[in-house]
């Protein structure tokens, strides 16, 4: 349901406003081709999808390496 004060909105009419509106205002022609054509897929297709950060990279170390020339004083 869209709600403008007065005016609400709710449907297919709603849901096609709420998605053109989405991708106006994302960054860069070709993600907002991205986004259309996934979300069409997804529509066409009944599939859900989820984008998750899982963290599978490690983190960087606290404390930089030491120099190759300094290794022995790090040591």
């Amino acid at each position: 349901m869209i709600d403008w004060g007065q005016v609400r909105m709710s449907g297919f009419i709603a849901w096609l406003i709420w998605s053109v509106a989405h991708i106006w205002f994302l960054v860069g022609f070709r993600s907002r081709i991205a986004v259309g054509i996934s979300w069409l897929w997804s529509y066409a297709t009944y599939q859900r999808s989820a984008r998750l950060i899982t963290g599978d990279h490690p983190l960087p170390p606290s404390q930089p390496r030491c120099p190759q020339a300094l290794e022995r004083k790090c040591a």
